[in-house]
């Protein structure tokens, strides 16, 4: 009588399935944390501000000329304010508009009546929200110089974030970019 001899393979059906279980819940960790990361970045892209600088003006109709300085948000969120400041001949005036007026009160802007927010940092703007930052009424050679004034010699800058910390920057003469930014900085 001749025996043959039963070859063990190496793939068992016990082997195949233990590892059939181990590739599913690998799987199954991969996808989900991929559905994370997709759920956090639709969270982030809900809350998304977007600021611009509109400057307004208006003349050439007798009693009514007009230059505007407008903060306005077309995100879908809304817009922290974290600093704002004004370039002018390589100079940079932290605080925003007020201790720039104040520093050149009796110079380039002297006898120019402006209305401005004092302090906008930590200002919330709701999305959809404008905000006139800068303005005055007064005769057209006026609105025209500041027109001029603002858009060719100084520059606004503001820093914003969103409610998850993200910041952009956005200028008077520029588009709003995102930035890395600590608010610990100076």
């Amino acid at each position: 009588m001749v025996f043959m001899e039963k070859k063990t393979s190496a793939w068992s059906t016990d082997r195949i399935m233990a590892i059939c279980a181990i590739v599913t819940s690998v799987l199954s960790i991969s996808i989900c944390i991929y559905q994370t990361h997709l759920t956090l970045k639709e969270q982030k892209a809900s809350v998304w501000p977007h600021l611009h600088i509109a400057q307004p003006a208006f003349w050439g109709i007798p009693g009514k000329s007009k230059y505007a300085f407008n903060i306005v948000n077309d995100g879908i969120g809304p817009a922290i304010i974290v600093k704002c400041g004004i370039y002018y001949k390589g100079i940079y005036y932290e605080k925003g508009v007020e201790k720039f007026i104040n520093t050149f009160e009796n110079s380039v802007l002297k006898d120019r009546p402006l209305n401005f927010y004092g302090n906008i940092e930590q200002m919330v703007v709701s999305s959809g929200n404008v905000i006139e930052f800068l303005s005055s009424s007064f005769p057209e050679k006026d609105a025209q110089f500041l027109h001029n004034f603002f858009y060719n010699e100084a520059t606004i800058e503001i820093i914003y974030k969103s409610v998850y910390d993200e910041y952009w920057r956005v200028t008077s003469k520029l588009r709003a970019e995102e930035i890395d930014y600590s608010e610990d900085t100076p």
